[in-house]
Order: C-alpha cells, then sequence, then structure tokens
C-alpha cells in the first residue's frame, strides 16, 4: 500500500507487511463454527438474508452456465 496521505504513483515507494495466516482447512474451521452456532456458543457471521441472497446468486450463476444466457437476481 502507500503510506497514508501518499497519492498513489510510479515513483512513490510502497508501504509493506507481513500478515500472520492462520493454515487451517476452511471447510473444518466453517464447520466448527457452525457447530459452535448451533450449541449457543457463538453467533452466525452472516445474516440469513445473506444466506439466502448467496444461495439466489448460485442457483443463477448454475442456470446461466446451464443455458448460456444472463439469469437476473431480484430481492426480495
Amino acid at each position: 500500500t502507500y503510506p497514508q496521505g501518499t497519492a498513489p504513483s510510479w515513483y512513490a515507494p510502497f508501504e509493506t507487511n507481513v500478515v500472520d495466516v492462520s493454515r487451517d482447512d476452511p471447510l473444518r474451521l466453517q464447520l466448527d463454527h457452525f457447530c459452535e452456532v448451533i450449541r449457543g456458543e457463538a453467533e452466525p457471521r452472516v445474516t440469513v438474508r445473506d444466506g439466502l441472497q448467496n444461495l439466489r446468486v448460485t442457483e443463477a450463476v448454475s442456470q446461466s452456465a446451464a443455458t448460456g444466457r444472463t439469469v437476473t437476481t431480484f430481492d426480495a
């Protein structure tokens, strides 16, 4: 990134840093969190509405791939 207050430019130096990354299996982590939510130990990270919208988009992508056409999703 550019230092705060520095305009992006070919001549401006970048700031760099190293971010610690967890190397765990994301599917296992998601399932662990889901189980914690079911047991009442954690709050969901997304809302039911977000989940529904995700399913609508996923279905639209599948339909579009199958038909070769644009599929419009509607917010309800």
